[in-house]
């Protein structure tokens, strides 16, 4: 009879990371997912730009998704982190094979998922995905890969039931999906450039307008206009240096790690 007992473990090992990065166009994301320690990018996108990155040829469909993933599960190499770039580029791979598997209606074929009645379409897409994020996992348990994700942004009507409506920003992703990402996920950062809001114009005419700086912050703990969070217990937000950005964020996981120094207490005095 096996004994579970004798297994029980004990401790916080680390273990590889899978963090998700989202954003708009043009705020770092490629950037700061391919300094993790030796990258190797899965291109869903052209969207590399000049950072030099290695690079698998890019997936042309869902199946092409999944073969990779398999072909650095079982074969030797020295990649120590996979960056899926970016992941909202999946789903079209994921919409056409469920349209291509579907069957004709009384109006005629099917020719986008939305045609399939009674969204039974997304439906049936939630199996595609559990699928790749088990092959993620395989992947990270057993080549001990970080699993970096990259996601667009878009901006949803998001209906609170304790704080009322607003908007906020989500992964690019349909609805159905956003919750798969965000459960798989150890670290979901938003990566921002710092804004400030300025007039301009005359005193006849003036119009309020953004203005960026060169200060980028990762965003880890939802704060309501984004998704985010870690399992880390980091407060964040993060700033994030045009170089080396990853290594902010690691250092922040491995200090979370570390022994906290017990709190020294003052004795009560003799009365």
């Amino acid at each position: 009879m096996t004994n579970y007992l004798n297994r029980v473990a004990t401790g916080v090992t680390p273990r590889p990371l899978r963090v998700v990065i989202t954003g708009h166009p043009g705020s770092g994301k490629t950037t700061l997912a391919t300094g993790a320690p030796k990258c190797l990018v899965m291109p869903i996108e052209e969207g590399l730009g000049i950072t030099g990155a290695t690079a698998l040829p890019a997936p042309k469909s869902f199946d092409d998704v999944i073969g990779q993933l398999i072909e650095l599960s079982k074969e030797d190499h020295d990649f120590g982190t996979l960056v899926v770039d970016a992941i909202d580029g999946i789903e079209p791979f994921i919409f056409e094979n469920i349209v291509a598997e579907a069957k004709p209606t009384k109006a005629g074929p099917i020719k986008t998922v939305a045609d399939i009645g009674f969204n039974k379409g997304y439906v049936e897409a939630d199996a595609y995905w559990v699928r790749l994020f088990k092959a993620l996992d395989y992947l990270r348990a057993e080549k001990n890969m970080n699993i970096v994700v990259i996601s667009h942004v878009a901006t949803v009507y998001y209906d609170d039931p304790t704080l009322g409506s607003y908007f906020r920003f989500e992964p690019n992703l349909h609805k159905r999906t956003v919750p798969f990402l965000t459960k798989w996920a150890d670290v979901i950062g938003y990566l921002d450039i710092e804004r400030t809001l300025t007039e301009k114009g005359s005193d006849r005419r003036t119009i309020t307008t953004a203005m960026a700086s060169q200060t980028r912050w990762l965003h880890i703990t939802d704060q309501g206009p984004f998704i985010a969070k870690n399992r880390f217990g980091i407060s964040g937000p993060l700033e994030i240096p045009v170089e080396n950005g990853w290594t902010v964020l690691r250092n922040e996981v491995a200090a979370a790690y570390k022994p906290k120094a017990p709190k020294k207490t003052k004795k009560k005095e003799a009365a």
